[in-house]
């Protein structure tokens, strides 16, 4: 039986990994750190959502003060919309 470390270091390698397909770019450590924590915040509500939905999402919601703009990764493949 593994430990219960293990299996947190696993479930948080397989979240981590998520973060591969995010499309929202943080402008520093610091909103990286901000979407850990809404991640954990939302698994004690009973909320087991991938990190990567609640990265991009979180950081879309959030904004700097100054109302600036999120960088958002275009997708090659994606159809464009008429």
């Amino acid at each position: 039986m593994s430990a219960p470390t293990d299996l947190a270091d696993n479930e948080l390698r397989r979240q981590l990994a998520t973060l591969a397909m995010s499309h929202v770019h943080p402008t520093g450590a610091m909103e990286a750190i901000a979407a850990a924590s809404w991640w954990n915040m939302l698994a004690r509500l009973g909320l087991r959502l991938p990190l990567v939905v609640v990265h991009d999402f979180g950081l879309l919601l959030s904004r700097n003060r100054e109302g600036s703009r999120r960088e958002v990764a275009g997708t090659p493949h994606a159809p464009a919309l008429t």
